[in-house]
């Protein structure tokens, strides 16, 4: 059979079996037919939020759901919902205490979820910044009280470290902040570990496989004019924090992922400049047995506001986010659709395909099977999946998408 016939057949069948599997559960999937080579990815439709957001939290839970903690929607939002990767389907859950945005969010070793900080009002001049942390329970779909942290904070990073324990450091209030402080799940308490070397916020922090904690980027200054280009290890043993090489840019709402070799990719961010316009392509490896940096390939586009996430063949995928093309004060940005793949082994980026609609300040979830979970962001309430094919009735009958398998196999 013809190349050309094979393949209207085949889409004839892929959108017959659409029809017939149409009118049950799965209304809020939407399926792409598999045209070319769909090994290659693509983006599938799932089921939407239930109430739009961005700057909002994803964390995967144990029993491979997805949480989602407040964010913005127009106002500041106290409302979760949860992700069912086997119906494709949110539910709503347990609200927080206080609305919350540029929060953190971190799953603890025994599955409950620590939520902490954020913004939890649009009224200047403090925007409500708030040092209060809860905790989320899956058994129960309830939240609860913790200790407060010393400091409050928002728009700070927070990392888990190998031994359990939570590490918050930096932020604003609105003025900026340079502490540090770890909380201890057993005990619900916050305690004061040192200092940044300067006051950061829009920053990332990676644990390290030595236990120490990598941060770079992020900036001090009130209006973002500027972003930081110096980088520091802070050692949890020793509430200390010491100076090592720059990757040779600043950025803030940049990303930073630990790869499977123990290195940490960071690409891309904002930095400030006179106009507000310096959106870096760049990308480098820091190397903690060095303490050193190595520049590779550059992002095809300028990005900040992304999201990245470590595939199961240990390939790192970049999804949306924007670029300014303007000077303030007639800033004009620009939300970005495309996506990339970087592969650790030759230091390079590839092309992958475009997010149905484009989207910042979303979050990406890898979850169980392998599939990735991009939600919300300047798209509003919709979901999409990154899949590595499509293929008609699989034998384990996980029918998630109107009838079909998604394969996630490197």
């Amino acid at each position: 059979m013809p190349r050309a016939t094979r393949s209207v057949v085949c889409t004839a069948f892929l959108l017959a079996l659409a029809l017939y599997w149409g009118g049950t559960a799965w209304a809020n999937h939407y399926i792409l037919p598999c045209s070319g080579n769909c090994l290659n990815g693509r983006w599938v439709f799932t089921g939407s939020l239930n109430v739009a957001r961005s700057t909002h939290t994803a964390t995967l839970l144990r029993d491979g759901r997805v949480l989602v903690a407040g964010g913005r929607s127009g106002a500041l939002l106290d409302s979760a919902e949860l992700y069912d990767p086997a119906t494709g389907q949110w539910t709503v859950t347990g609200s927080m205490s206080i609305p919350r945005a540029m929060h953190t969010a971190t799953l603890l070793a025994d599955g409950r979820v620590l939520v902490a900080g954020g913004s939890t009002s649009d009224q200047p001049p403090n925007f409500g910044v708030s040092a209060t942390a809860e905790l989320y329970d899956p058994a129960t779909g309830t939240w609860s009280p913790t200790g407060s942290m010393a400091a409050r904070r928002f728009w700070y990073a927070a990392t888990l470290l190998r031994d359990g324990r939570v590490l918050v450091a930096g932020g604003a209030d609105p003025d900026n902040v340079a502490s540090a402080e770890l909380y201890d799940p057993d005990s619900g308490s916050w305690t004061s570990s040192g200092k940044l070397l300067m006051e950061r916020y829009g920053h990332t922090m990676t644990t390290l496989a030595d236990g120490n904690v990598l941060i770079a980027g992020g900036s001090n200054d009130g209006d973002l004019a500027s972003a930081l280009a110096a980088a520091e290890l802070y050692d949890p043993a020793s509430g200390s924090s010491r100076p090592i090489a720059s990757p040779g840019w600043g950025g803030v709402l940049n990303t930073a992922t630990l790869l499977a070799t123990g290195q940490v990719l960071v690409a891309g961010g904002n930095g400030g400049g006179v106009g507000g316009d310096v959106v870096f392509a760049a990308a480098a490896l820091f190397d903690s047995a060095t303490a050193s940096w190595t520049p590779v390939a550059s992002l095809a586009a300028r990005r900040y506001s992304h999201a990245a996430t470590r595939m199961p063949n240990g390939s790192i995928l970049v999804t949306g986010g924007s670029d300014q093309r303007s000077h303030y004060p007639t800033l004009q940005y620009l939300t970005l659709g495309s996506t990339e793949l970087f592969d650790p082994a030759k230091g390079v980026w590839a092309h992958t395909p475009n997010l149905n609609v484009p989207r910042s300040d979303h979050t990406s979830t890898l979850l169980a099977d392998g599939t990735v979970l991009v939600v919300g962001g300047a798209a509003g309430g919709s979901c999409e999946l990154y899949v590595r094919g499509l293929t008609p009735f699989a034998p384990d009958g996980r029918d998630r998408a109107r009838g079909f398998v998604l394969e996630t196999s490197p």
